[in-house]
């Protein structure tokens, strides 16, 4: 159920895209996308992209799902990177968190010209007694507008 749920929401994170591509020339639609090493037997998936229309309108989707029955809670947190002053900064931060031992997060923001932009993802999932069993950070690569 989890897998099929993760794939319906990653099709949703799909059709935004193509819906974005309706909006501009698709040759102006940039997509990234980050795979996580998985650093332990929790987590079984964590995905995510980031694409960013010639309107400066900026998708973001990020999942997880595990491969365990003791995980009662995840959470996924997606920083939105913007690359400033010769450094990276925090431009804005979405957090999903799912009673289950899956959660997906999908939103949209309008970002300025003129920058370079990453999403750094990190997923992290809990027992039923809030102890943290896995955790993991990834990052998409550079998108430039």
């Amino acid at each position: 159920m989890k897998k099929l749920v993760s794939l319906i929401i990653l099709c949703l994170c799909m059709t935004s895209v193509s819906a974005m591509a309706t909006e501009a020339p698709s040759s102006n639609l940039i997509e990234k996308k980050i795979s996580a090493d998985i650093k332990y037997v929790e987590l079984a998936q964590v995905s995510g992209f980031l694409s960013i229309n010639s309107l400066g309108k900026a998708t973001i989707c990020a999942n997880a799902s595990t491969a365990s029955n003791n995980v009662t809670k995840t959470v996924v947190v997606a920083d939105l990177m913007q690359y400033k002053n010769g450094g990276w900064i925090k431009y804005k931060t979405w957090t999903e968190t799912n009673y289950k031992d899956y959660a997906d997060l999908m939103s949209t923001y309008y970002v300025p010209k003129g920058y370079q932009y990453k999403v750094v993802a990190t997923v992290t999932v809990y027992d039923k007694y809030g102890v943290e069993l896995d955790s993991t950070t990834d990052s998409t690569p550079t998108v430039i507008y």
